[in-house]
C-alpha cells in the first residue's frame, strides 16, 4: 500500500522538476542581453582602449563648463585630428595621458568625456 502511496509522489515531483528545468532553460535562452557596441562606433575619449589610434569627431561640453570645451580645442583637440590614451592612473584611471598630434596631455576623465571620437581602421 506504501509502495502505492509513493509512486504519485515521485512522479510528481519528477514532472515538477522537468517543468522547472524546461522553465529555466526558457529563461536562459530568453534572457536579454546589453545592447554592444560597435568596435568603430563614435564614443568619449576616456572609453577608448589604451593605445588605439582615433580620430576627434567633436568636442562639447558634456558635464564641464563650455569654457572646458573651448580650451580643449585651443590646445589641438580639433576635429580630424588622431589622438590615442597612452596610459590611465592607477587606482581609479584618472587622469589619463593622451597624445595629440606630437604633443601629450594629462586629462581628468570628465575633460575626456566632452571629446567624441571614432576608432581608426586603417591602423593609422
Amino acid at each position: 500500500m506504501q509502495a502505492d502511496l509513493r509512486r504519485p509522489l515521485r512522479c510528481l515531483s519528477l514532472l515538477i522538476w522537468l517543468k522547472c528545468e524546461s522553465f529555466a532553460s526558457v529563461l536562459t535562452f530568453t534572457r536579454m542581453s546589453p545592447p554592444r557596441k560597435s568596435a568603430l562606433a563614435p564614443r568619449a575619449l576616456h572609453e577608448l582602449p589604451l593605445r588605439q589610434r582615433a580620430l576627434v569627431r567633436a568636442v562639447a561640453a558634456v558635464g564641464v563648463p563650455a569654457e572646458r570645451a573651448r580650451q580643449l580645442t585651443d590646445i589641438g583637440f580639433l576635429p580630424g585630428e588622431t589622438v590615442c590614451v597612452l596610459a590611465r592612473a592607477w587606482p581609479g584611471g584618472e587622469p589619463l595621458v593622451v597624445s595629440v598630434g606630437h604633443s601629450r596631455f594629462a586629462l581628468r576623465r570628465a575633460e575626456a568625456a566632452c571629446i567624441q571620437v571614432e576608432p581608426c581602421t586603417d591602423g593609422t
